[in-house]
């Protein structure tokens, strides 16, 4: 799903082709999604979809929302259904967050980055493994 990044930069975020990449990289993600969720997998992993910057015009590196906010979402067994995350949400906070699916010891690491706590679902009973990928 790279291209995206690189279509971006020759025609422009928000251009025709942009958007045509995004369906693209949006249709790839849902093949993921209902393949998991035919073979009963969806109950086992969490698929946690970011990209890493956002865009405008052919730029993303000037301080603009609309290049500093970020889809992030997190879908599976974990994660709370159908929830708004509250707050800014960072790339860092894709690692540390990982790990608390997974529920594995992260706190003694040196992340900058947070687990969102709030998007985890209230009484799991395993920790489910973390499935992702980046737009």
């Amino acid at each position: 799903m790279g291209t995206t990044d690189l279509i971006a930069h020759r025609y422009g975020f928000m251009s025709p082709a942009y958007l045509k990449q995004l369906e693209q990289a949006d249709a790839a993600v849902g093949y993921l999604w209902r393949t998991l969720s035919e073979s009963g997998l969806d109950q086992r992993y969490n698929l946690i979809v970011q990209s890493d910057h956002g865009g405008r015009d052919h730029d993303h590196t000037t301080p603009h929302p609309e290049v500093l906010t970020i889809p992030w979402i997190c879908s599976g067994p974990s994660s709370r259904k159908a929830y708004p995350i509250e707050g800014p949400v960072s790339i860092l906070d894709t690692a540390p967050t990982i790990c608390r699916l997974m529920e594995v010891a992260h706190e003694h690491l040196p992340w900058e980055g947070r687990p969102l706590e709030q998007i985890l679902a209230v009484g799991k009973s395993e920790p489910a493994q973390a499935l992702w990928t980046t737009m």
